[in-house]
């Protein structure tokens, strides 16, 4: 039983979700510049979350966590934005 809990345990850690989030991106098919994009604001996000000593658990994610990461990184999200958005190829 203590197997299965460790288990469960590690499922909600945020790490791990992000080891499988690559496989999950592919099964939607999405580009391998969408899917480094979202790794990339999902790590930072991560890294937010550990800097901030709040909860990194994605189930205990609120939306005022993901306010307070977008209102701080604003404009280091923009700026990846840009250098990532297929328009600029477009353009």
């Amino acid at each position: 039983m203590r197997k299965l809990q460790i288990y469960k345990e590690e499922q909600e850690d945020f790490s791990y979700q992000l080891e499988s989030f690559p496989s999950f991106c592919k099964s939607k098919n999405l580009s391998e510049k969408t899917t480094q994009w979202y790794h990339y604001i999902l790590r930072s996000f991560e890294a937010f979350l550990s800097q901030e000593n709040m909860e990194s658990r994605p189930r205990h994610t609120t939306m005022d966590m993901i306010r307070n990461y977008v209102n701080l990184a604003s404009s280091d999200l923009q700026s990846r934005h840009r250098k990532f958005s297929p328009l600029d190829r477009l353009l």
